[in-house]
């Protein structure tokens, strides 16, 4: 995944911190680095796409990502990401002739050793959950 290295606290370079600022993300010190993965160009669900459209989309928004942040994403995330449904075999080896190393779906497990690196499972989580929300969820509601 793209790697922005912190140091004292700051994101290196002006346009890490322009993306950061732009859109509210919040990094604790602790972590060290935040990464950045791809998404699309336009959100174009695969399953609608022929192999032409997926590979623009792809490609766009990673060309796009890297000449904001300066350094190479790696990571993917499907558009609403249910495997079959949404994107398919041919969405995967795309991604992964692109150059990415992972990629992450919708489908609502923990990711686990056995999943193709390129398809790895992902929990949503949305905008204003609690802390104590997400602990339950973490705790009990995500089965491993």
């Amino acid at each position: 995944m793209a790697r922005m290295a912190m140091k004292g606290g700051r994101a290196a370079g002006a346009a890490t911190v322009k993306i950061v600022q732009a859109v509210g993300w919040f990094y604790p010190d602790s972590l060290g680095v935040i990464e950045i993965g791809a998404h699309t160009a336009d959100h174009a669900i695969f399953a609608h796409a022929d192999r032409a459209q997926q590979r623009a989309q792809i490609a766009r928004a990673k060309a796009q990502l890297e000449s904001w942040i300066g350094c190479e994403v790696t990571a993917f995330a499907y558009p609403n990401g249910r495997p079959g449904l949404d994107y398919s075999a041919l969405s995967v080896k795309l991604v992964e002739d692109l150059g990415f190393d992972f990629g992450f779906t919708t489908r609502q497990a923990f990711a686990g050793p056995d999943e193709p690196p390129l398809e790895r499972s992902r929990f949503l989580m949305l905008a204003g959950i609690s802390p104590a929300e997400l602990a339950h969820c973490l705790s009990y509601s995500w089965r491993r």
